[in-house]
C-alpha cells in the first residue's frame, strides 16, 4: 500500500511551475477585536454617568462627548496614523501619551480593569456596530483549507463526535450515501418548515401546492408537510440532479457526496432542481414555492457570512447553494422576481470576488498543497476532489454571470478581465466512482494539476489542449468581454443620434479598442483549439458560432426590425438593416446562423439554461430572415441557367475557417496570419468560396433551395428555424418558438420600399 501511495504522489512531484508566475504565500489573519482601549475621558466617568450613556437599545454614538468635541476621522483605528493625529489635538492634557513610565503604565492598567465586565462588553459591541468586521480574502490559503477539510466532501461538515461518526458509518451500511432516508426526508421538511416561519411568501402557488395531485404528495397531518414530496420522489430528485444537472454545472464530486453530512439548504437547492427534472408540472408550485424562499435565505446567509467570520467550508457551502438557486431561477422567471434573482446573482458574485476566488495567482499553489496532504490513496483522491469541485464551483459562478448578463442584456457583474482561473483537470477523472479508478489513470498519465488562464491574456502564453470544459469556459469568459463592449455601444447609441458604422465589429471597435483583441482571441480558437468546431461536443461549435454572430449582427437592430418596438420602429429598423446586409459583416453572420441551423439539425444538444440552443437557433432565424428580406429583393432571383450568372453559395455545407480568417471583421494587430493557416494541405474549394462569398457576396442557397426576394422568402426561412424549433424551447422560460411562429405571419411583406 505504500507503494502505491508513492507512486500515486510522483506525477505530483514532477510537476513544477514557475515561481514568478505565484505570488508569496500570505498568512490569513482574520480580523481581531479593537483592544479594548478606552478614553480617559470615559474613564473619568462615574458609574452614574456610564448608565445614563448607555440606557437604551437605540444607536448611540460611543465617541460623543458634548459641545466642543472635536470628532476624529470617520476611519479611526488605533494605528501609528492615528496616534499622530490625537497628539496634534489641542486638548488640556495629553491622551495616550506616546511614552509612559511604568508607573503610569500601571496606572492605566488599574483604571481600566476598575470598568465593570459588563460595561467594558457594551463599549466593545457599540464598536462593533460602528465598523462592521468583512472578512478577508479567502483566496491567500484557499487551496490549504480545503486539502486538510475534515470531511470527504468540501460541502459536508465534518463530524462533530465520535458518537456522529459511528452513527454515520452504521447507516452507510445500511443505505448509499446518496440515497434518501425518513431521516434525512424528516430534516428537509423541517428546514421547509424555519423557511415558511422566516420568509411568509402569500401567492397563489400557495394554493396550487395544497391542491397538488395526491400521488406526488406525502400524507403527513401536518399542514406545512401536506404537499411535501414522497421519500420515493425525493430519491429520485437527487439521481436526477446527478443525471441532468451535473452535467451542465459539474461541480459537485458524487463519489464522496454524503446527503446526511450536507447543509439542509444546499440539501434541499438540489432536491428542487432534481424535482423540476422529475415532473415539471405535477411539482412546480412546490419548487416555485420554495424557490423564492431560498432566494431570500441564500441573500441573508451570505449577508451573514459577509460580516461575521466563517470557515471556508460553510462559505463555499453557501455559495454553492445559491448558484443552483440562481440557475434554477432562470426557468422559473414567471413565478419569481426576474430583478431579485439577479440581484441575488450579483451578490453571490460581488461576494465570490471579494473573497478572491477570481484571483488565482493571489492563492497559494493547489499542487505544493497536495503533495503536502493526505499521503494514503484513498485520503489523497479525496483531497484532490475537494480542491478540484473548488475550482469547478469557481467557473461556474463565472457561466451564471454570461448567464444573467445575456438575459439582462448587460454587461457581467465581474470584471472578466481580471479574472484568472485554475482551469478543471480531466471530466472522466473526476467523476471517477473510486480511489482505485483514480490511481490507475495517475499510472496511464491522467493530469492531477491544470495550468491556470487568464481571459484577457489567453494567448500569450502556450496554451495546452483545451478539454470541452476548459473550452466552455473561455468561450464563456469570451462572451463576457464582448457583451461588456456592446453595453458600452448601446449607451453611446443613447447619447448620440449619429448612425453607428454599417460594419457591426467597427461599431463596437469605435467604443472600445480592446474588441480587437477579443476578435483575434475568437479567430485564432479554430486554428490553435481544432477541437472547438471539429470535436464530438457540438455545443462548443454551437457557442463559438454564436460568439462571431454578436461580433457581425447587431441583434438589438435586427429584433427592432421584426416587431419588437412595433411597427414604425421597425420601419426605421429595417433601413438600418438594409445598410448592414450590403457589408462583408452580414455576409459573414448569415454563414454563421446558417452553420448554427447545420448542428442542431444533425446533432443533439443538451438543453440547458446556460447553453439556451432556442435562444442561438432564434438569433440565427433572425440574421438569415432580415438578410433575405432587404438583400433579396435588391439582388432578384438569380438566373441559375446564364452562363454568366455566378452559382449560388450553399450555406450548409462544411466551412474551413482557418481559411476564411477575418473576412467580415477587423482584428487587432493587422489580420490572422494567413501563413500560419493556409500551410499544409491546399484549403477546400468551398472555403475559398465562402471566403468570396463574403468579400463580394452573390446568390445563395438554403438546403439546394435558392431563395426568392423579398417577405415571402423571408417567411419561407422562418418557418425552416419554427420547424426546428419544435425541438428546443418546450422546456420552461422559453418563448422564442411562439415568436417564430408569429413572425411567419407578421414579416412584412413583398410590398416593401427601401
Amino acid at each position: 500500500m505504500q507503494n502505491q501511495a508513492t507512486r500515486i504522489l510522483s506525477p505530483l512531484d514532477t510537476y513544477r511551475e514557475n515561481p514568478a508566475d505565484h505570488a508569496p504565500s500570505e498568512i490569513f489573519q482574520p480580523l481581531e477585536p479593537l483592544p479594548d482601549i478606552t478614553m480617559p475621558s470615559l474613564l473619568q466617568l462615574g458609574e452614574s454617568d456610564w448608565q445614563e450613556e448607555f440606557r437604551g437599545d437605540g444607536d448611540i454614538d460611543a465617541m460623543h462627548q458634548g459641545p466642543g468635541y472635536i470628532s476624529p476621522p470617520v476611519d479611526m483605528h488605533f494605528s501609528p496614523s492615528m496616534m499622530d493625529w490625537l497628539d496634534f489635538m489641542d486638548l488640556p492634557d495629553p491622551i495616550l501619551p506616546l511614552s509612559t513610565s511604568r508607573a503610569e503604565s500601571e496606572s492605566t492598567s488599574s483604571a481600566l480593569t476598575s470598568i465593570p465586565a459588563e460595561q467594558m462588553h457594551r463599549m466593545r459591541r457599540l464598536w462593533s456596530r460602528q465598523r462592521p468586521k468583512f472578512a478577508g480574502r479567502l483566496m491567500r490559503q484557499l487551496w490549504e483549507q480545503v486539502t486538510h477539510h475534515k470531511s470527504d466532501n468540501i460541502f459536508t461538515a465534518p463530524q462533530a463526535s465520535a458518537h456522529d461518526f459511528i452513527h454515520a458509518v452504521s447507516n452507510r451500511r445500511q443505505t448509499s450515501p446518496r440515497s434518501m432516508d425518513e431521516e434525512c426526508r424528516t430534516r428537509l421538511a423541517q428546514h421547509c418548515n424555519e423557511l415558511d416561519e422566516s420568509f411568509r411568501y402569500e401567492n397563489s402557488t400557495d394554493d396550487e401546492t395544497q391542491s397538488t395531485p395526491r400521488s406526488f404528495l406525502s400524507g403527513s397531518p401536518s399542514d406545512s408537510e401536506e404537499a411535501f414530496p414522497t421519500l420515493e420522489i425525493l430519491d429520485s430528485s437527487l439521481d436526477f440532479f446527478f443525471q441532468f444537472f451535473h452535467p451542465i454545472l459539474p461541480f459537485m464530486h458524487k463519489s464522496t457526496f454524503d446527503l446526511r453530512n450536507t447543509p439542509s439548504a444546499l440539501l434541499l437547492s438540489m432536491c428542487l432542481v432534481g424535482l423540476s427534472y422529475v415532473d415539471r408540472i405535477r411539482t412546480r408550485a412546490f419548487v416555485s414555492r420554495y424557490l423564492n424562499k431560498m432566494m431570500q435565505s441564500c441573500s441573508d446567509d451570505m449577508a451573514s457570512q459577509a460580516l461575521g467570520q466563517c470557515t471556508a467550508s460553510d462559505l463555499l457551502a453557501t455559495l454553492a447553494s445559491t448558484l443552483i438557486v440562481v440557475y434554477l431561477a432562470l426557468g422559473f422567471r414567471d413565478e419569481i422576481d426576474q430583478s431579485q434573482a439577479y440581484m441575488l446573482c450579483a451578490q453571490m458574485l460581488s461576494i465570490a470576488d471579494k473573497r478572491g476566488l477570481f484571483a488565482a495567482n493571489q492563492g497559494d499553489d493547489p499542487g505544493l498543497q497536495l503533495r503536502q496532504g493526505p499521503s494514503d490513496p484513498e485520503g489523497f483522491w479525496k483531497a484532490w476532489a475537494r480542491i478540484e469541485s473548488v475550482k469547478r464551483l469557481i467557473f461556474c459562478f463565472v457561466w451564471l454571470d454570461m448567464a444573467y448578463a445575456r438575459l439582462m442584456n448587460a454587461a457581467g457583474v465581474i470584471e472578466i478581465d481580471k479574472v484568472e482561473l485554475h482551469l478543471p483537470c480531466d471530466d472522466a477523472l473526476f467523476d471517477g466512482p473510486t480511489s482505485a479508478g483514480f490511481l490507475n489513470a495517475i499510472q496511464q498519465g491522467a493530469q492531477l494539476t491544470m495550468p491556470r488562464m487568464k481571459i484577457r491574456n489567453f494567448y500569450t502564453t502556450s496554451t495546452p489542449p483545451l478539454s470541452d470544459t476548459s473550452t466552455q469556459i473561455l468561450l464563456r469568459g469570451l462572451y463576457l468581454r464582448v457583451i461588456a463592449v456592446r453595453t458600452k455601444l448601446s449607451e453611446e447609441e443613447n447619447q448620440c443620434s449619429d448612425p453607428h458604422p454599417v460594419s457591426h465589429a467597427e461599431a463596437l471597435a469605435a467604443v472600445d479598442s480592446s474588441i480587437k483583441d477579443i476578435i483575434t482571441d475568437v479567430l485564432l480558437l479554430p486554428t490553435t483549439q481544432a477541437s472547438v468546431l471539429k470535436g464530438r461536443n457540438r455545443m462548443n461549435a454551437l457557442g463559438w458560432h454564436y460568439l462571431c454572430i454578436t461580433l457581425t449582427a447587431d441583434m438589438d437592430l435586427l429584433e427592432a426590425a421584426s416587431g419588437r418596438d412595433g411597427l414604425e420602429a421597425a420601419s426605421t429598423a429595417l433601413v438600418q438593416v438594409a445598410r448592414w446586409s450590403q457589408s462583408a459583416s452580414a455576409r459573414r453572420a448569415v454563414l454563421h446562423a446558417a452553420q448554427v441551423f447545420d448542428i442542431l439539425d444533425s446533432s443533439r444538444i443538451r438543453e440547458s439554461y446556460l447553453t439556451r440552443p432556442d435562444l442561438v437557433l432564434f438569433v440565427s432565424a433572425l440574421v438569415i430572415s432580415q438578410y433575405i428580406l432587404v438583400s433579396g429583393q435588391k439582388e432578384g432571383r438569380p438566373d441559375t441557367h446564364s452562363p454568366s450568372s455566378p452559382l449560388p453559395f450553399e450555406l450548409l455545407q462544411d466551412i474551413d475557417w482557418t481559411v476564411v480568417g477575418d473576412e467580415g471583421l477587423v482584428t487587432s494587430n493587422g489580420t490572422v496570419p494567413q501563413s500560419a493557416i493556409i500551410d499544409g494541405d491546399p484549403p477546400p474549394a468551398t472555403s475559398n468560396a465562402a471566403r468570396h462569398f463574403i468579400q463580394l457576396g452573390g446568390p445563395i442557397s438554403f438546403a439546394g433551395e435558392v431563395p426568392n426576394c423579398g417577405g415571402v422568402s423571408a417567411r419561407k426561412m422562418v418557418r425552416k428555424f419554427a420547424h426546428l424549433m419544435a425541438g428546443f424551447g418546450t422546456w420552461d422560460g422559453s418563448g422564442y418558438s411562439s415568436i417564430l411562429k408569429m413572425m411567419c405571419d407578421s414579416v412584412v411583406g413583398d410590398d416593401l420600399v427601401i
